[in-house]
């Protein structure tokens, strides 16, 4: 493969190079460079056998690359690799067919690992050479160059800035060069490397880190059951590196890549140990698993898996396939998208050791500001005065007393507590407690991350292990993690290899509840500021504002002590969890491999949950509650094993690739209920506290068999066509429809590799692509196509008899739901590939989903699982990117991308037209999960508009929402619910720019939703002026009363809320507005200078700060409005008390050696 490289200005020697390289995977995890000794050793064991008359050294370089790990590198305008030459070679070393090959040419070659770098004789290597000799020199200067890894960079050209005089590093990587004065400047040059310059600076000794140049280097992007060179990649594939992840001090993968990929949005949960929810390319299903497939070195992971299995610190690379073309190949695992993950392992031929450390605190973000004591009193009055006199305006008044409003027939909800009087006269002072400080803390954040890795001849290993402690924004919640990773690899012979992967890990995780009984936020907003979590003797209040209102006899928010619930309630779960593989693979005759692995997922969680006699529940007092205690354990075990062929052959021009697989794969799992409903006491906070206690147990088991293939050509890397098929046959399915059958097509033209393609022109790549495929979803119950039975108890002769009766309706031809993608795409690289433009547009269309339809009562079911919907997801991605872009001193490199997916739903049941699901609806035509309810167009602030509209007659009020009455026919009723706005986004994007002066590095990433609806209820309770809960100030600003804030929008507070006022709380007066922007990372790192890292024996040695979620704009009043319930596309959205989101700012410590 050609490849043209254009070198920075100020160079010595000409700037346009053509570089001959075939990159594979095994550049990724390229050898270090060894010393001259065991690059002839290693060239000396690798042996070959082949025959050829009178062909170019092009063709023999091809060959050689094709049945070995030698990849060639040259400058195409140095060597003259269309001469003919007439070899044979029978079982000879690499060394000899070199110089056998090389004997009458006028070509040298230099081996470095499995690097063949060839040069002209006339400019071999020698460190004793000097471009061009200048007079009057001195300040001699010695180094070295090496890569990150400390490996020597041999042939590196070292010149004196403004001048001609220069040298090359030895074979070692070593130099010696004479310049001016203390004032020059080197400028440090290698193959694939990015240029560096350092000034002399009095230093007579350097030592030199080069870093690749990601711009000038052939990309390998890792797709299933193999990898390719970006060049040939036809389907939509995104690629995120070490860098990317490494820099960043994450506990998961997902916030790595959260909004830095586009097609892909991750929506966080804040909840310490909780996982994200992942979609690539929006939402294709209604009612089966919408989780993409994640595959760690070669093992695809039990479904449902998220990127908390992973450790960030062991990632070398991640893929996310992302059109139907690039996951095909999955199958039935594919529909959802795929991200593949590749650990890291030992490059170099010395033992190195990383450190990386971080620790810092997290609060709240976007923490919403809610009214304090004065203002609530102020907005409760209002409320009960409100639905006191709305009732009788005639013979009541806001100013009667208790005791006249009890003579008037007031409900309990119509009176005035007690301590108003001080907090309506502004009396200070007085107890003003804000409830969300006393469940919120600043969370200590810790991580911890040691590796050792190395090579010894054929032989590769990388060993890690790490620790993560969060303390969670809520008391009562954080989250432990420990972790290893164990990666072995190594070759026996020239044609045997093999290799094992293990990750071990560790959790513990202590929750707390979201929703509503016992959600410490939840409880915190309901709770009234005029008390505290302890009394004066430092013990919980417990039951204190149930007892307050009862005892007074008002009602209210009659809401237990948050921080005593966040305290003693306990939701504690524990994991353990193994993942790995294995390989052998061995090479059958030249080009074809065979391969074999076996893999395995073992996973076994344990939860306890206990709740006290010691605290009361939402209108509950503590007296009147009992101690209960469940647990839960789950077993998982999942394995796998695959048996692979893989051929490779070049003819010429010609490239083939082939794949051929089989893969069996099984998952059993073993669920055990234990509840304890009532114990004897609080002393035992677990089932083992009673005698009394139920059991269920659930055992489940899934088999899945396949069968796959691929073909993939191109003809002088121009012209690409790539091939695929896979059956799977699934144990979920039923009889007559097991197996399912998912192809994928796709081709490409590489028009910046034709000859006509102008050499000169600033457009350095320009690739046109389009792809078709078929992939399938099987994330459904393992049983669903049987009917299963449940237990029913009757009578027979008069006696109690045990039985069971079938609980689900069989379906025999409950089959796949199937994806079908079309993508069309380019690929443009503008100023030696410096500006990247990548575009793709796709259609995604979904068929055969799975609803629960109704059916015929005489079936003896009501509703049976069929294939009858269809969906559509259209879209179109855009990433823009900058490389090694020079600003004076000052390197930038950046990316932007934008996403827009249009959702609809094209089919649904025989005669369906629509799904209502509570709040949301799913109709043809239209997006899923759309918000459902009434338009509101305002508040009534007198009779006459009441009278004047459609909800005359009813008991609506004054200061009441004004319901639009969309149907016309002059009453407000169900008809007149419409749908209120997508939950999907209008498009995401994100940015991050990176920047490089001298020892400093900036990254700032920013990234954004725009164009989506929320429905949370959290917010709506916080600003309906209903008045059992504190409201936002918000809404004390807005609110509409006749003296006390005449200008106001809102309804009024009423504590009474009629008929129609509870209507409007599923309307457009709660649907919030859920786009942002949002600055998600800001880190600002210094690595020590080369110098100092070589008298203190470091490789390296960063210290940053980096601030995560510093600032969020949003319109959203809640406190996340990223949040989403993944488990029910149906009805994502309607939350309540969900985990907030946190901003934290930490210091860290990156350390090799």
């Amino acid at each position: 493969m050609k490849k043209v490289i254009k070198l920075r200005a100020n160079c010595s020697f000409p700037l346009k190079l053509n570089l001959k390289m075939r990159i594979t995977t095994s550049l990724l995890l390229l050898v270090s460079l060894f010393q001259l000794q065991a690059n002839e050793t290693y060239a000396q064991k690798t042996k070959v056998s082949f025959e050829y008359k009178n062909v170019s050294l092009e063709t023999v370089f091809n060959k050689i690359e094709s049945i070995t790990d030698f990849k060639f590198i040259y400058k195409d305008k140095e060597i003259d690799y269309k001469q003919k030459v007439t070899i044979k070679i029978k079982k000879e070393s690499i060394s000899k067919v070199l110089k056998k090959l090389l004997n009458n040419s006028k070509i040298t070659y230099l081996v470095n690992g499995k690097q063949i770098i060839l040069k002209p004789l006339k400019t071999a290597i020698n460190s004793k050479k000097v471009i061009k000799k200048e007079k009057n020199l001195k300040n001699p200067i010695t180094g070295s160059v090496v890569d990150k890894n400390g490996n020597s960079l041999p042939g590196a050209s070292i010149i004196e800035k403004g001048t001609s005089n220069g040298t090359e590093t030895d074979f070692d990587g070593n130099f010696k060069i004479s310049v001016e004065n203390d004032d020059s400047i080197l400028v440090i040059q290698y193959l694939g490397y990015t240029k560096k310059e350092v000034a002399v600076k009095n230093k007579n000794n350097l030592k030199i880190v080069l870093l690749e140049d990601t711009a000038s280097l052939d990309e390998i992007v890792v797709i299933g059951y193999g990898s390719l060179s970006r060049s040939k990649v036809l389907g939509a594939v995104t690629s995120v590196g070490s860098e990317d992840i490494s820099e960043l001090p994450v506990s998961s993968l997902d916030d790595a890549i959260a909004g830095r990929v586009a097609g892909v949005q991750i929506v966080s949960n804040g909840a310490p140990g909780a996982g994200s929810t992942i979609n690539i390319r929006g939402i294709g299903t209604l009612t089966a698993g919408g989780s993409p497939l994640i595959v760690v070195d070669g093992y695809p992971l039990t479904e449902g898996s998220d990127l908390n299995a992973v450790n960030p610190n062991d990632i070398e690379s991640m893929n996310i396939l992302k059109d139907a073309a690039s996951t095909a190949i999955y199958g039935s695992r594919g529909a959802n998208g795929v991200i593949i993950i590749t650990t890291k392992k030992g490059k170099s031929d010395k033992v190195t050791f990383n450190f990386n450390t971080f620790s810092g605190f997290q609060e709240v973000l976007n923490q919403p500001k809610f009214m304090n004591a004065y203002q609530f009193a102020e907005v409760v009055k209002e409320a009960r005065d409100w639905g006191y006199v709305s009732a009788d305006p005639a013979n009541r008044d806001e100013n009667d007393s208790n005791a006249s409003r009890l003579s008037q027939g007031a409900v309990s909800r119509h009176l005035i507590p007690s301590n108003f009087d001080k907090y309506l006269s502004g009396t200070p002072g007085l107890t003003d407690n804000n409830w969300l400080n006393d469940i919120f803390r600043s969370g200590k954040i810790e991580s911890y991350d040691i590796s050792v890795s190395g090579r010894s001849g054929n032989t590769n290993w990388y060993v890690s292990g790490g620790y993560f402690n969060q303390e969670g924004l809520i008391i009562g919640s954080d989250f432990k993690r420990y972790i290893a990773k164990v990666n072995l690899n190594t070759k026996f012979n020239d044609k045997l290899s093999f290799g094992i992967n293990l990750t071990p890990s560790i959790s513990n995780n202590n929750r707390v509840i979201d929703g509503w009984t016992d959600s410490p936020l939840q409880q915190a907003i309901l709770s009234e500021p005029f008390f505290t979590p302890y009394n004066n003797q430092g013990e919980l209040n417990i039951s204190q504002q149930i007892r307050w209102h009862n005892n007074g006899g008002t009602d209210g928010a009659l809401a237990e002590n948050p921080v005593a619930i966040a305290l003693r309630r306990i939701d504690e779960r524990n994991k353990f969890r193994l993942f790995g593989s294995t390989f052998l693979e061995y090479q059958i005759i030249e080009g074809l491999k065979f391969k074999t692995l076996l893999g395995g997922d073992y996973d076994n969680s344990f939860r306890t949950a206990f709740r006290p006699s010691s605290i009361g529940r939402y209108r509950n007092d503590v007296n009147s509650t009992v101690a209960w205690a469940t647990e839960r354990t789950l077993t998982r075990k999942n394995i796998i094993t695959e048996n692979t062929f893989t051929y490779d052959k070049n003819i010429g021009k010609h490239n083939f690739n082939g794949l051929a697989g089989y893969s069996y794969q099984k998952e059993n799992s073993t669920r055990t209920f234990v509840d304890a409903p009532n114990l004897d006491s609080d002393n035992i906070p677990n089932i083992a506290g009673t005698a009394v206690t139920t059991t269920d147990k659930d055992i489940s088991e899934w088999v899945r068999i396949s069968y796959f293939g691929r073909v993939q050509y191109d003809y002088d890397s121009k012209y690409l066509i790539s091939v695929s098929t896979r059956r799977d046959g699934s144990s979920r399915f039923g009889a007559n429809t097991k197996f399912g059958n998912f192809s994928s097509f796709s081709a490409g033209w590489v028009v910046s590799n034709e000859k006509f393609f102008p050499e000169d022109s600033f457009v350095s790549k320009l690739k046109l692509r389009y792809s078709w495929g078929q992939t399938g979803n099987d994330q459904i119950g393992d049983f669903g196509s049987i009917a299963t039975l449940k237990n029913l108890n009757g009578f027979i002769n008069g006696g109690l008899a045990t039985g069971q009766i079938s609980s689900t309706s069989p379906n025999a031809d409950l089959s796949w739901e199937t994806s079908v993608t079309n993508n069309i795409g380019f690929d443009l690289g503008l100023f030696d590939n410096k500006l990247n433009l990548v575009v793709d547009y796709f259609v995604a269309k979904t068929e055969d989903m799975l609803l629960d339809v109704p059916v015929p009562l005489q079936s003896g079911f009501t509703r049976s699982l069929q294939n009858v919907g269809k969906m559509e997801n259209k879209g179109l991605e855009i990433v823009l990117s900058t490389s090694d872009i020079n600003l004076g001193e000052v390197k930038w490199n950046s990316s932007i991308n934008f996403t827009t997916i249009d959702n609809k739903v094209t089919a649904l049941g025989p005669g369906q037209t629509e799904i209502i699901d509570g709040t949301h609806i799913t109709r043809i035509g239209n997006s899923i999960g759309e918000l459902f309810g009434y338009q509101v167009n305002g508040i009534y602030k007198s009779q006459e508009e009441i009278n004047a509209s459609a909800q005359n007659g009813t008991d609506v009020r004054v200061g009441d929402w004004r319901i639009v009455d969309t149907s016309g026919d002059g009453i407000i009723n169900d008809d007149d619910r419409q749908s209120l706005g997508a939950t999907l986004p209008d498009f995401t994007y994100g940015m991050n720019n990176r920047f490089s002066y001298r020892n400093f590095d900036l990254n700032v990433f920013v990234d954004g939703v725009q164009g989506v609806n929320v429905l949370s209820r959290t917010v709506r309770n916080a600003s309906n002026g209903q008045g059992f809960s504190n409201q936002f100030q918000y809404y004390y600003e807005n609110r509409w009363h006749p003296t006390n804030n005449p200008n106001g929008f809102l309804a009024s507070p009423d504590y009474t809320q009629s008929s129609e006022r509870l209507r409007a709380n599923v309307s457009s007066a709660f649907i919030e507005d859920g786009s942002f922007f949002r600055v998600r990372n800001i880190t600002l790192g210094y690595s020590l200078s080369d110098a100092i890292l070589e008298k203190i024996k470091l490789s390296q040695l960063r210290l940053y700060v980096t601030a995560t979620n510093p600032f969020i704009s949003t319109n959203f009043k809640g406190f996340n409005p990223e949040q989403r319930d993944n488990n029910n596309p149906l009805s994502p959205s309607d939350t309540q008390g969900v985990y907030p989101l946190n901003k934290s700012l930490v210091l860290g410590l990156n350390v090799s050696f």
